[in-house]
């Protein structure tokens, strides 16, 4: 810069002013100005567009999101139909007295004690399937002069030692296997006439399976059977219904309850508006070999006991639907 303006001064000096060096002057000042005024158009431009944000009505917050759809209702309580045909189901597990014979409460004092028919004099075999713990029903079967066939796939060896028991590590399926024991296998070879086996049966879930699949004639060979059904809750769901359907009708037309308990360590349900106990245990008597008469016991009876000792026991009242 300082080489240029000692040049200008030089040339200013030796050639004095003309027109065309004031030509020149004026359009380099033309130049410049025109250089200010699009400096001055951008810094207009870059002002309105602050301005324009600065002016710009902020946005509308953000929409809430949609609400959850609210939870189905539970269909607990459920419709006059869906009650009407739970009803029916229960009625297949009214109570009825066996005439001229008396009950007796076999096994533990609570857990593991049944309530059934106190006659033996048909019986030769008892099978008794799930042991888990506790075979107080399965020694006190011994002890009567039965034999006695355990099957338990989830402990190594039984609880207790009895001559005439017979521990078998095998799960109760509805087909035999090397691991699986099937109730046709157990009872084949016995005569349909004459009802000799009595049977106990907990195996936590899978007796509808079991018995869904068991055939007429094996179950003819049944004179008493007590087994513990779990899971009523789930009589609302229409697959478990026609199950559970499907069974009772089929021991009903063997069968007839002679008496009825809750499991306590399950509690109430309240299905269809109709309380049930999640756990019941039912003790069958087969129609051929006792007569029946409508029953007015009260269940709990004396002979019962709550499963769970620190609990109370489940009201069942006459359990009459």
């Amino acid at each position: 810069m300082d080489v240029l303006k000692a040049y200008l001064d030089w040339r200013r000096r030796a050639f004095p002013a003309s027109k065309t060096d004031l030509d020149w002057r004026v359009a380099e000042i033309a130049h410049r100005l025109d250089e200010m005024r699009d400096r001055l158009d951008s810094l207009g431009h870059t002002q309105a567009a602050v301005l324009a944000r600065v002016m710009e009505p902020p946005p509308p917050p953000p929409l809430p999101p949609p609400p959850e759809p609210a939870p189905a209702r539970s269909d607990a309580q459920g419709s006059p139909k869906t009650q009407r045909c739970l009803l029916d189901l229960l009625r297949l597990l009214s109570p009825f007295a066996a005439d001229g014979v008396t009950k007796v409460r076999v096994g533990s004092a609570h857990d593991g004690g049944y309530v059934q028919l106190d006659d033996i004099s048909t019986l030769q075999l008892a099978l008794s399937f799930g042991v888990g713990d506790n075979d107080s029903w399965d020694v006190a079967m011994a002890e009567k002069g039965l034999p006695v066939q355990q099957f338990d796939h989830t402990v190594e060896a039984a609880p207790s030692s009895h001559p005439l028991l017979s521990f078998h590590r095998k799960e109760v399926a509805t087909v035999s296997s090397a691991t699986c024991v099937s109730l046709a296998e157990l009872v084949e070879g016995l005569p349909e006439d004459r009802p000799s086996v009595i049977l106990k049966m907990d195996i936590e879930g899978a007796e509808w399976d079991v018995l869904d699949q068991a055939r007429e004639s094996d179950l003819a060979k049944i004179g008493q059977f007590v087994c513990e059904f779990h899971s009523l809750s789930e009589l609302r769901d229409l697959g478990f219904y026609c199950r559970a359907r499907r069974v009772l009708e089929k021991l009903n037309s063997h069968f007839a309850v002679v008496h009825v308990h809750g499991n306590n360590f399950g509690g109430l349900e309240n299905v269809h508006n109709i309380a049930l106990p999640e756990v019941i245990e039912i003790s069958y008597a087969n129609r051929r070999l006792y007569s029946f008469s409508p029953c007015a016991e009260i269940f709990p009876t004396p002979l019962d006991a709550p499963n769970d000792p620190t609990r109370a026991d489940i009201f069942l009242g006459r359990f009459q639907f």
